[in-house]
């Protein structure tokens, strides 16, 4: 097992606002990819969320995103999210799931529907 010290995980929180700064959070439906930046078949996307300059503050090895909304595309039940640079570069992905399920990222509630706000509000991000 590895075990990072929390000033490594906040560094590296802090590279990913900067790097996220003005990119994008994608929310999917569908599997979890098994290899990150590639998106399994079947996955739908639920909605783009644009991302504000930095990201977000990073503090105790995590990262809190600013908050932001976005109008959903499509209907489905959350299941992992992708950050992305400003330009559309993979940066990460994570599992999304309700509060208590363990999920790196928690979104209440997961179902998402076409045409709705689906808003981030100081989402945070475990490093």
């Amino acid at each position: 097992m590895i075990r990072d010290s929390v000033t490594l995980r906040t560094a590296r929180a802090n590279t990913l606002a900067l790097l996220a700064a003005n990119g994008w959070l994608h929310l999917f439906s569908g599997e979890v990819p098994t290899v990150g930046g590639e998106t399994p078949a079947g996955a739908t996307l639920l909605a783009s969320i644009a991302l504000a300059n930095p990201a977000g503050v990073a503090a105790n090895g995590a990262l809190a995103l600013v908050a932001s909304e976005a109008m959903a595309v499509a209907s489905g039940i959350a299941t992992w999210c992708r950050i992305t640079t400003q330009s559309g570069q993979w940066l990460r992905d994570y599992d999304v799931g309700a509060a208590g399920s363990g999920a790196a990222v928690t979104l209440t509630p997961t179902n998402v529907y076409a045409g709705g706000l689906v808003r981030i509000d100081g989402l945070t991000l475990n490093e």
